[in-house]
């Protein structure tokens, strides 16, 4: 048995071919591998992937990568890979959390060799939190839930409530989950419903969906019914189907 804590958010890469660019004497990117999508869960993002370079030259191989802040009249370089071997060339930009806008932003990646250069589409959203705070069984078979959701905010450092975001109260019922209601936080990221739930053991989650600006998160599950104390399930262990 362990406390509800943040689902894990999950990074996917994202492979684009750079298509028609001018030779150079000192080789071309051939391709840029870098994270579809990341998510903001502290004041500095790190985009770490890969960039190809033509075997076409001898000379210093080399990429850059930049980035659009909002207000800033131009881009602001955030990674740059260099190196004289024909290879895979690692690269790391660092983006400043507290000025991204959430949601899906452009790198610019720059082949320095001939000054060409193309876009990558980077979803950047907020890590939430979410947990089932109270399950009670009460009078006439009915359940009453309730949940907290937050979101990480980069200029606070820390996670705070999230309000008028949407929650999927679920149970587990031969297996799959179920949609049992639908509740909004308020200003205090609280939401909360009473449900049917009939004698035994029920098993329930809460799911916050995907939000323009912030990811979605899936709490632990909740072990409730009456007559059993309401108990927070690890991921570890198996629910009776």
């Amino acid at each position: 048995m362990k406390r509800i804590v943040t689902a894990s958010a999950i990074l996917a890469g994202v492979l684009l071919t750079a298509i028609g660019l001018a030779p150079s004497a000192q080789a071309t990117v051939v391709t840029v591998s870098l994270p579809a999508a990341a998510t903001i869960s502290a004041r500095t993002v790190f985009l770490s992937g890969t960039v190809q370079v033509g075997d076409d030259g001898t000379g210093l191989r080399s990429a850059t990568l930049w980035f659009s802040y909002p207000g800033d009249a131009a881009p602001t370089q955030v990674g740059q890979a260099a190196s004289r071997r024909t290879s895979l060339l690692k690269i790391t930009a660092r983006l400043d959390a507290t000025r991204i806008k959430p949601g899906v932003n452009q790198v610019l990646v720059r082949d320095e060799a001939d000054g060409t250069s193309q876009t990558v589409a980077v979803d950047l959203r907020r890590k939430s939190q979410l947990a089932i705070t109270h399950a009670e069984f009460r009078p006439h078979a009915k359940m009453a839930l309730a949940v907290r959701v937050l979101h990480y905010d980069p200029t606070r450092d820390t996670f705070v409530a999230s309000r008028l975001s949407p929650v999927r109260l679920q149970e587990s019922i031969g297996g799959t989950w179920s949609t049992l209601a639908t509740v909004t936080s308020d200003a205090q990221g609280l939401a909360g419903a009473v449900i049917r739930a009939g004698r035994g053991a029920h098993y329930y989650r809460a799911l916050r969906p995907d939000g323009a600006t912030v990811m979605a998160a899936v709490s632990y599950t909740v072990r409730a019914g009456h007559g059993i104390t309401a108990t927070v399930l690890s991921p570890a262990v198996a629910i009776p189907t």
